[in-house]
């Protein structure tokens, strides 16, 4: 018989551990080792029972069609308080469509007002995007590449190319990704020169030792295996004067004739361009280039002594007319015109101008004592 140790619990108290345990084992939560969206349990019912379900009893098209989003829009759930807040509400609408594939008249109408507001809400989004799209559009076109007529010349990271502008991102990019890997592979070179040179100090140390003391006292270690040292640094150094090669390769390449032929149509376009931008603005129409040199103004050092009348004839100056009173102003100040004389013609017309206006005017004054004697 053991002896009696009061440290230990009684067995009416070990009776009653036994009985509390198995009550808290029912009630304890257990994890299962497969994620519930994986289980049968849940996906079978979910997919062919409620989603199939809600599609073949929905009575519009656009509902079906918001069924389906919003399907989708939940197939990532993990959280299963969501899961089943969204189950839940799947399954209440279910119910209202049987409801109403049953002949209940009130869940029908508020069905069809429901697609209609679905059909409202579509068309609205879909004018949104297009209208996004159309932004986005314009937004490439104002910062798209346009051919300069001028050369980007060659360097180590790049073959002579037509300057573009603005630069596309992907050749800055570029540019950058070969200067840091020429960076590297100079620093990766030296590294290994400095060990190969290691290795050979090493290698003449052990020589020279093993002379001295004997091949039985010492175990060389570079001796009698100096070229498995040396290759894989030798393979290395390879690669990189490969590399360098390729660079200076990159660095001597001509100018290609296709390429002067493009910068040289780029050019002519150009001036082209430029010439047909300025007689536009000739005839009056306000250009971007326009309106910056009308807001241009003189330097401050020069504008505070200018008197009120010469900022006037600035400002004048600065128009892109070349008729009139503004022909007159340029060329007393000395600037030459594109039209030459013809700002005269203005002037030789006006007095013919004027007997056609008094012509009209004495007519209107015939007519309107006409209409008086009448009335």
């Amino acid at each position: 018989m053991q002896p009696y140790n009061p440290l230990e619990p009684s067995q009416s108290s070990l009776e009653h551990r036994n009985r509390l345990s198995n009550l808290i084992t029912s009630l304890r939560r257990v994890r299962p080792r497969v994620p519930f969206w994986q289980l049968a349990a849940h996906r079978l019912p979910t997919l062919w029972g409620l989603y199939r379900g809600l599609l073949k009893t929905a009575p519009h098209d656009q509902i079906r069609w918001r069924v389906r989003k919003i399907f989708q829009k939940n197939q990532h759930l993990t959280g299963t308080g969501k899961t089943i807040e969204c189950l839940n509400l799947g399954y209440k609408y279910l119910d209202a469509f049987k409801r109403a594939s049953n002949g209940d008249l009130k869940t029908q109408a508020v069905l069809a007002r429901y697609a209609r507001l679905i059909d409202v809400k579509r068309e609205s989004e879909h004018w949104k995007q297009v209208l996004r799209e159309e932004l986005e559009w314009q937004e490439r076109l104002r910062n798209k590449p346009r051919l300069t007529g001028s050369l980007q010349r060659s360097t180590l990271d790049n073959r002579p190319l037509p300057r573009l502008s603005p630069q596309p991102e992907h050749f800055a990019q570029m540019f950058i990704r070969r200067r840091r890997t020429r960076e590297n592979r100079l620093k990766r070179q030296r590294r290994n020169y400095e060990l190969v040179q290691d290795i050979q100090h090493e290698t003449n140390f052990e020589r020279n030792l093993l002379r001295t003391v004997g091949d039985r006292r010492l175990q060389p270690v570079f001796e009698g295996s100096y070229d498995q040292w040396i290759e894989p640094l030798q393979q290395d150094l390879e690669n990189i004067n490969r590399s360098h090669e390729l660079d200076r390769v990159r660095l001597a390449t001509p100018v290609s004739p296709e390429l002067v032929a493009t910068l040289s149509a780029a050019r002519r376009y150009k001036i082209e361009n430029k010439t047909r931008e300025k007689d536009r603005e000739r005839r009056g129409v306000e250009l971007a280039r326009t309106i910056r040199r009308k807001r241009q103004g003189p330097p401050a050092h020069i504008l505070c002594k200018m008197s009120e009348k010469e900022k006037e004839i600035d400002r004048i100056i600065r128009s892109p007319s070349e008729g009139g009173y503004v022909a007159q102003v340029k060329l007393a100040a000395g600037m030459k015109l594109k039209t030459g004389d013809k700002w005269k013609k203005e002037i030789e017309a006006s007095p013919k101008a004027k007997i056609r206006e008094e012509r009209i005017l004495r007519e209107n004054e015939k007519r309107a004592k006409m209409t008086d004697t009448t009335t």
